[in-house]
């Protein structure tokens, strides 16, 4: 039997257990396992549980349901590169691809309606260009940008505080 791979995230106040491997385990393993950890810890009152399961074709963020402009309010975005930021994060985080283009980020961009201004577009070129210079994002080849990975993480963190 052909079994896909799961990665699941359990955070019960500062504890955190994750598990990647295989779907299988889903069933009792993964019942018993947060049964164990709660009642370990039955003296917890705020229990946060996350299992995003995902296959590897799947986004790497346990919600899929944050858009753009979602994320543009969470990080509070003021300016056009902060805008790219977000957009650079919905498209990395939420959709799981490990670049994307100029393209995709103004398609992004314009998703988030409640951010998004004309000059931002006419700007990308060099908005990105600057921060390309500054790393907050990088150039992978002609064209094609991603997150650093310190970045990726540090916008994981904020919005998963925010969910």
């Amino acid at each position: 039997m052909n079994e896909e791979k799961v990665k699941i995230r359990l955070k019960i106040s500062e504890i955190e257990i994750e598990y990647e491997g295989k779907d299988s385990f889903l069933g009792k393993g993964l019942s018993d396992l947060i049964q164990e950890t709660i009642s370990a810890h039955s003296k917890v009152k705020d229990v946060s549980l996350e299992v995003p399961v995902a296959t590897t074709d799947s986004p790497s963020l346990s919600t899929n349901d944050l858009s753009t402009n979602s994320i543009a309010g969470i990080l509070n975005v003021k300016t056009g590169p902060e805008l790219i930021l977000a957009a650079a994060v919905h498209i990395t985080l939420v959709q799981g691809k490990d670049d994307f283009s100029r393209d995709d980020l103004r398609k992004e961009m314009k998703n988030a309606t409640s951010y998004y201004k004309q000059t931002y577009g006419t700007n990308l070129i060099s908005y990105i260009g600057r921060m390309v210079k500054k790393n907050e994002l990088l150039e992978r080849r002609a064209g094609s940008y991603a997150l650093p990975a310190d970045a990726k993480e540090s916008y994981r963190v904020q919005l998963d505080q925010h969910q």
